[in-house]
């Protein structure tokens, strides 16, 4: 199987899978690796299955139920070709399951930042105070901890169906949108914008509609 667990967490403890281990351990060519996180239950795993083209029923764990496929980090040891350089695709364990605790969501997802040179940041519809939150205190977490690794940010805005004007009713570009929502409206909202911005010097923002039949 091309899908393996990367990090396992099993009786309150976090354990890199052995098999994996010596799988990355036996590559020789150099690689970028690209990180998903996001709430639960928001198609991340689907997400990164098409870009893997992978068939149904052969990528990451997907599901139409209540419950969180994705547990701890896994991979794909198929990777994904981007120009001229391997990416190694990483799924991660959705934010915010209902069996899952806050404080291991951020264990997850601050590893998650740790160890990618890429990250995809999934969330619905459009940009909001609690996914900037959620983000922010993410990489607050990753921050402390890393002393000073900064991937690349791609923010996946899914179901995306506003038009992109200002308040003048000019139109915007995706990256007016992004940093209009990273501004600092208010001085007690400046060190979370401050987080975002100091760990993801370069960030974009990727908006997709919401799927339906038809053209």
């Amino acid at each position: 199987d091309s899908i393996r667990p990367l990090v396992r967490f099993v009786d309150g403890a976090y354990r890199v899978d052995s098999d994996t281990a010596a799988w990355l351990s036996s590559r020789t060519e150099p690689f970028a690796v690209l990180a998903c996180a996001g709430k639960f239950r928001t198609g991340k795993s689907f997400l990164l299955n098409r870009l893997l083209d992978r068939p149904a029923g052969q990528g990451f764990g997907v599901g139409e139920t209540v419950q969180a496929c994705t547990r701890g980090i896994w991979l794909c040891t198929d990777f994904m070709r981007v120009g001229d350089r391997d990416v190694l695709v990483l799924d991660t364990e959705g934010i915010d399951a209902l069996d899952a605790e806050s404080e291991h969501d951020v264990r997850i997802f601050a590893l998650a930042v740790m160890i990618c040179s890429a990250f995809a940041y999934n969330s619905m519809s459009h940009l909001d105070e609690a996914a900037v939150q959620t983000l922010s205190l993410m990489t607050r977490v990753a921050s402390s901890l890393d002393g000073g690794h900064a991937p690349v940010l791609y923010w996946v805005l899914r179901d995306f169906a506003l038009q992109l004007v200002d308040a003048d009713g000019n139109s915007m570009s995706h990256s007016d949108y992004l940093e209009q929502a990273l501004a600092q409206p208010s001085s007690a909202k400046c060190a979370t914008r401050d987080a975002i911005r100091a760990a993801f010097p370069t960030r974009h923002l990727v908006t997709l509609p919401r799927p339906h039949r038809g053209e």
